[in-house]
């Protein structure tokens, strides 16, 4: 209850936080056969690892923020996405990952430093996670389930995809 509670308290404010600096490390865990396949779609880490969603979630509910570094609107959600996750390592039962679509690794590199980003951050230089979503705009978030269903899916970071967040965790 505690939990939920806080998370609400995120919910309604989203009053600021700074976070840690650092990237998820791939991890080699072997995902179930029934992976959906957007799960599976290849993608790089910020220090040049090929991952791919399934071993960056490991099994946490995902916060999944598509972006690219030209563009405005994902620019004003950034500082939200950092205030969600310093509240996602507080807690440990989910994760936020940003999947940098078009953009090349030097410039997510050059603006994450710039910005002081912390969250985990892939990169989908060719739109392969993109197209496999049917999606062709940023800012985009999901919000995936233990069992890697997308249970949300819309636009930039807002109240209704923090409420479907808070619903699927403990």
């Amino acid at each position: 209850m505690l939990h939920r509670l806080s998370l609400l308290i995120l919910i309604g404010a989203l009053g600021s936080g700074c976070a840690e600096t650092g990237v998820l490390p791939p991890v080699a865990k072997a995902a179930p056969a029934t992976t959906p396949a957007f799960l599976r779609v290849p993608l790089t880490t910020i220090d040049g690892e090929a991952t791919d969603l399934a071993q960056a979630a490991d099994g946490h509910v995902v916060v999944v923020a598509l972006w690219a570094t030209w563009c405005d609107a994902c620019q004003k959600e950034l500082p939200a996405l950092v205030r969600l996750e310093a509240k996602a390592k507080a807690r440990g039962d989910f994760r936020v990952l940003a999947v940098a679509v078009g953009d090349e690794r030097e410039a997510v590199d050059a603006f994450s430093k710039k910005h002081g980003l912390a969250f985990a951050r892939l990169l989908d230089n060719d739109f392969a996670l993109a197209n496999g979503l049917g999606t062709n705009r940023v800012p985009t978030t999901l919000v995936i389930d233990r069992d890697g269903r997308i249970i949300h899916q819309g636009g930039a970071l807002d109240r209704a995809a923090l409420e479907v967040l808070r619903n699927a965790l403990p």
